[in-house]
């Protein structure tokens, strides 16, 4: 059974859409927007779930990197328990944090999609999240709020006390974001809409991206575990040392470029800075806190001798 746009009704689907856009864009605003039962989507049958993660991110002037990312992964891990607990529809197993969005949803609407409200302004983060849609087989898709950093600047004093970012930080973002690029198969359904557009605009466009991604079955898994489980420790091992060897060429360019550059009493400490920031980044990517994206990951299996996107990725990195 179907409602009147073809959207199958009798059974659960369920989906994350990531919201990508510089701190100021209009992502919460929009998310607020779709939560409160936006009429266009209420009547296509679509609940949403608004994870907001100033919300559970707690920053201070002493926080180091390390606690920043580990913050970061408990949510990733708490939005695949969420996951969990909404397909199996045991709600008394839904993390604390997010218990209070179930309470809200609409029980005769099973479609559900989960809003990821974050700047997600690296590939990286983005692709951790993909993963957790490809294990969970729910699915995909990413918006990306497109905003001139004058305006950002503009309406980042509007916003909530707690969640006002400094001006130097927006900046710092916008020189470094990463649009999604739909030629990657994990971010094939994307859509660019431009900053606190008028929503009746481009909810067709936004309603279709999330249909088409929750209804594709492209995240199919191979069945027999002792086969999945050998083929992915294979494929980290290679990624790993492609890795280092990427990392020692970019090593390698940035001590000539140091020792053309720098007096000699400042060299050792910076040639040490580099060796141990390849040291995080290796350690990182073994932790997934660093997640490669699967341009790099594609180019990596292919065996591409000149792997231009991986040394492009860890760049972004020093």
């Amino acid at each position: 059974m179907t409602n009147s746009v073809g959207y199958p009704i009798n059974q659960m689907s369920l989906g994350l859409m990531v919201l990508i856009g510089l701190p100021g864009s209009g992502k919460t605003t929009l998310s607020k927007t779709l939560v409160n039962n936006y009429t266009y989507f209420k009547e296509r049958k679509l609940n949403f779930i608004h994870i907001c993660y100033d919300e559970y991110l707690e920053f201070s002037k002493d926080d180091s990197t390390t606690d920043w990312k580990n913050q970061r992964n408990t949510i990733i891990s708490e939005i695949g328990n969420l996951i969990i607990s909404i397909k199996s529809e045991s709600w008394n197993q839904c993390p604390q944090k997010f218990a209070h969005h179930l309470e809200k949803l609409d029980c005769s609407i099973k479609n559900i999609v989960l809003i990821i409200d974050d700047n997600m302004y690296f590939k990286s983060m983005r692709y951790s999240l993909f993963q957790i849609a490809k294990k969970y087989n729910i699915g995909f898709c990413q918006v990306f709020l497109k905003c001139p950093v004058e305006l950002a600047l503009l309406k980042n004093p509007q916003r909530i006390a707690h969640s006002v970012v400094p001006s130097s930080i927006i900046i710092k973002m916008n020189d470094k974001l990463e649009p999604p690029d739909i030629n990657n198969k994990w971010e094939k359904y994307s859509l660019e809409i431009e900053a606190f557009c008028d929503l009746n605009q481009v909810c067709d466009k936004l309603f279709s991206t999330l249909i088409d991604s929750m209804q594709c079955n492209e995240y199919t898994i191979n069945s027999d575990p002792k086969q999945r489980e050998l083929s992915f420790i294979q494929c980290k091992k290679n990624v790993l040392h492609q890795t280092d060897l990427a990392l020692r060429k970019i090593i390698s360019q940035k001590i000539k470029a140091i020792l053309c550059s720098t007096q000699n009493e400042g060299r050792r400490e910076l040639v040490l800075k580099l060796n141990n920031r390849k040291l995080e980044i290796l350690c990182d990517i073994k932790a997934g806190n660093i997640c490669l994206t699967s341009d790099v990951l594609e180019e990596i299996n292919k065996g591409d001798d000149n792997k231009y996107a991986l040394y492009e990725f860890l760049t972004t990195y020093f």
